[in-house]
């Protein structure tokens, strides 16, 4: 399975050597860190325990983007709802759809004393979350981790058991790819005086829409020519 789990501004540095060594242990190496508070750090290597050698192999990004821009699927962890209505996903549904996606994905996680920020959730097709108890909402940040990582691995093992082929989206559009035709799509709107004000919340609710529809590359390149189309017809050009 080609998934990495990404980690934003991790606070407690133990939190980056738990979660590392929860995912080792059900198959799972590839951890990036997003600006991170304090790494390296002997906390993380005393949490990861015999897993710490792996500290290695992290990755270490100064910003989401640098941590997803090359994948297919992006999946944000949150149990926090939003302004702006998001396609949502519970911990089992979303290790599902993980682990039958075979082109590159990222599952993310928040700062422990915050969570992800809006603008980070909305980087992302969906919001996961963990279905608890009402009055308690919050994991220790390497405990979801660590849920989520059994989860995809129960996942990946009904798959194979049931002989089932992984469904093929090398071809589904990138982070990057979507970026592009989103800020494409604003040049052109904004050029129409189109709407009149706030023009980031409607492109808020069509980056939902091209979430929802799971673009592949090919049809992100076609809407980009109609955008063109437009462009010229109407002589204006983006920048």
């Amino acid at each position: 399975m080609n998934i990495r789990f990404v980690l934003v501004r991790t606070h407690h540095p133990g939190n980056i050597g738990a979660s590392l060594r929860a995912l080792v242990t059900l198959g799972f190496e590839d951890l990036w860190l997003v600006a991170p508070e304090q790494f390296p750090d002997g906390k993380a290597r005393a949490m990861a325990a015999d897993t710490a050698p792996l500290l290695e192999q992290v990755k270490v990004v100064p910003d989401l983007d640098s941590a997803i821009a090359d994948c297919s699927l992006v999946i944000g962890t949150s149990a926090r709802s939003r302004s702006v209505s998001w396609p949502e996903l519970d911990c089992e549904e979303t290790a599902t759809k993980l682990a039958g996606h075979s082109g590159p994905a990222a599952l993310v996680f928040g700062p422990e004393p915050s969570g992800l920020t809006s603008d980070e959730l909305y980087r992302c097709q969906y919001r996961s979350y963990i279905p608890t108890h009402a009055d308690y909402r919050s994991l220790n940040l390497s405990h979801a981790v660590q849920v989520y990582a059994w989860e995809i691995f129960q996942a990946r093992r009904d798959i194979e058991a049931d002989t089932q082929e992984v469904s093929q989206d090398e071809d589904g559009a990138t982070r990057k790819e979507i970026d592009a035709l989103m800020a494409h799509c604003r040049d052109m709107l904004v050029g129409l005086d189109f709407p009149k004000r706030d023009p980031d919340h409607l492109m808020l609710r069509f980056l939902a829409i091209a979430n929802r529809a799971g673009l592949q590359s090919d049809e992100v390149s076609m809407l980009r020519g109609l955008i063109r189309r437009v462009e010229e017809r109407t002589g204006r050009q983006a920048g």
